[in-house]
């Protein structure tokens, strides 16, 4: 599995739109929607604001395996703030 495809389930996992997680990173939807496909590269603050974001740490978006469903049961992972 690859970053970009971990990145996805993850905010698939918690439910979250593009629009959503791309604010939070002060990208637009278009350029958050490439990151995903894989067409461009995330910056180390955007991991880190990802990280943050998902409660997890940066290096869980590189392992191959296991990654959303290490998610603890109850625990969406995201405090979602009103925009």
């Amino acid at each position: 599995m690859t970053t970009n495809e971990i990145l996805r389930d993850y905010r698939l996992k918690l439910g979250l739109k593009q629009e959503y997680v791309a604010q939070c990173l002060s990208v637009s939807q278009p350029v958050y929607s490439r990151i995903e496909a894989g067409s461009r590269d995330l910056r180390a603050y955007e991991l880190e604001k990802l990280a943050e974001l998902y409660k997890t740490q940066v290096d869980s978006f590189f392992k191959s395996t296991g990654i959303v469903t290490d998610l603890p049961n109850g625990n969406s992972g995201v405090d979602i703030q009103p925009v």
